[in-house]
């Protein structure tokens, strides 16, 4: 068995992508550069290719037995998915893993993810549904921030959010690779508890956002990763994210463990939420 890994550079990716090596599956991972071949261990097969460009898609599919199609959010996600499906279809591919997300049908703007999942239901593929909370992993970026100041510039009140650990959702992605225990299915990626973050005081309330660094990127899609940040925390905020008992049960089910916690991943990544030390 061979499994393609799309998206393998991401933070969730590169974790399905080393799990896979050390279960000794045959992997090879779509790259849109030759250099991204250097972030893989030895043995991992890479091929050149772009979801937007389907005539550099079937070399990437051919012999291929599982896709996992883990691709970003982008303003072409909906067209990317979409061609990932066709060429996977037209070389034979058997089942697709989705990376989706969780109640993606509640979230207006995640629409491209429902027209994905609607697609691939309707191929006659296998197809698993990877379906996380937000994961904690992001907070690793403004780690620092964290630390010096007790809260996340992006603050979540009231409904409270369930997040997630990306090494459960990459486990939950290897797992339904390896078996068809959880085929037909969609697979809720939760935390064990609800984190509720209580309004920052007048000191920051007060600051104004910073604006994003544009420096060296595409305007358009800066101003899109805006957007559609705001549109995720407005949905967060007025809705919250809490998910339910079986949701847990049944992410603890397809781990055979409990997820991991905030409280396990803080303690794992201790040395990114050190506060930054200014030298006189």
């Amino acid at each position: 068995m061979k499994t393609l890994v799309i998206g393998g550079t991401g933070t969730i990716g590169r974790l399905v992508v080393d799990e896979l090596v050390q279960q000794n599956v045959a992997v090879r991972v779509l790259i849109t550069s030759p250099d991204q071949a250097t972030l893989f261990p030895k043995g991992v097969e890479t091929v050149v290719g772009h979801l937007e460009q389907p005539a550099t898609l079937p070399k990437a599919f051919n012999d291929i037995d599982t896709v996992a199609l883990l691709n970003q959010r982008c303003p072409t996600e909906g067209a990317q998915g979409q061609y990932a499906i066709a060429a996977a279809k037209r070389a034979g591919v058997r089942k697709m893993v989705y990376l989706s997300q969780y109640k993606v049908r509640r979230i207006p703007h995640l629409k491209a993810k429902v027209i994905i999942e609607n697609v691939l239901t309707q191929t006659g593929m296998e197809f698993v549904m990877i379906c996380p909370t937000l994961v904690y992993q992001n907070d690793l970026i403004i780690g620092s921030s964290i630390a010096s100041y007790g809260i996340p510039p992006q603050v979540i009140d009231g409904m409270g959010v369930n997040r997630v650990d990306a090494r459960d959702v990459a486990d939950a992605t290897v797992k339904a690779i390896l078996t068809d225990e959880f085929n037909g299915l969609s697979i809720p990626l939760v935390g064990p508890q609800s984190v509720r973050i209580a309004q920052p005081d007048e000191r920051f309330s007060s600051q104004p956002l910073a604006s994003p660094n544009n420096s060296g990127t595409d305007q358009s899609l800066a101003t899109w990763l805006v957007e559609d940040w705001r549109k995720t925390y407005q949905c967060m905020l007025e809705e919250g994210l809490q998910v339910s008992t079986d949701d847990v049960a049944f992410c603890t089910d397809v781990l055979a463990r409990a997820p991991r916690s905030y409280a396990d991943f803080l303690a794992d990544h201790a040395p990114a939420f050190q506060p930054n030390l200014e030298l006189a």
